[in-house]
């Protein structure tokens, strides 16, 4: 079993945005997809644990931009998991070329029992015998981010609709991203210029609820907390600015 997955990948129109660049929620997508190509290679994917009343999820995420990658660019997608502690572990994504890393990022992830909804050891599903690989990107912590974010403005709500949800009947994770950058224009996303995002999922979202994001100004960018209809958090959202201009403003 290769401990690494790779493939070759085209920046299709699909994957892009109104600045001709990979956009960041597709950017998440692809990450997601080829983990679970990868699991799948493995014998741990959709198939393996459905049949075992398991199921992979994304507790937080967080994607560097050292530069986004143009439409029909050519890009190599590279994954791999870390040894894992008892109940999670990192998995690492680099999207890169002949110039090297465009795009890396790290994933936590989680196995819960679809009955009790409850965390479960690892060693359930890795081999005893795996060989991890020992390479890291995106190598600093994880961010604690405040999910308080009573007192903070509000942005317009938004409607999880049908084309949201996943195959769980929850909100799909890269629809979050999606649905908050589509609150701002193609100008003010190119005047922020985005170069890091880390996203903390807290709890579901289901067809039909109506969501409030929230947002704070940080040093380097803004904060957001996406709130459900009973007032708590469902996803907390950690943004980095590269214009310096943007953030004085």
């Amino acid at each position: 079993m290769e401990n690494t997955y790779s493939k070759k990948l085209v920046v299709a129109p699909s994957m892009s945005d109104g600045s001709g660049l990979l956009s960041i929620h597709s950017t998440f997508g692809l990450f997601m997809d080829i983990a679970m190509e990868h699991a799948t290679e493995l014998g741990i994917g959709l198939d393996y644990t459905m049949s075992r009343g398991l199921f992979w999820i994304t507790v937080r995420t967080r994607v560097k931009f050292n530069r986004r990658p143009k439409l029909s660019e050519v890009l190599i997608a590279k994954t791999w998991p870390e040894r894992p502690n008892k109940l999670r572990t990192n998995r690492y994504y680099t999207l890169s070329d002949d110039e090297g890393i465009a795009v890396e990022g790290k994933t936590e992830w989680a196995v819960i029992n679809l009955e009790t909804g409850r965390p479960q050891p690892l060693g359930c599903v890795f081999a005893e015998d795996f060989d991890f690989s020992e390479e890291k990107v995106c190598e600093e912590p994880f961010m604690r981010i405040n999910e308080d974010f009573s007192e903070c403005p509000a942005l317009p709500t938004f409607i999880v609709g049908s084309s949201d949800i996943d195959m769980a009947r929850h909100m799909n994770n890269v629809m979050y991203i999606r649905e908050l950058l589509n609150l701002f224009s193609t100008p003010e996303l190119e005047e922020m210029n985005i170069t890091e995002m880390e996203v903390c999922y807290r709890a579901s979202c289901y067809e039909g609820d109506v969501l409030t994001p929230r947002y704070r100004r940080t040093e380097d960018g803004m904060e957001f907390g996406i709130i459900r209809p009973d007032g708590k958090a469902s996803v907390l959202i950690h943004t980095k600015f590269g214009n310096e201009n943007f953030l004085r403003k």
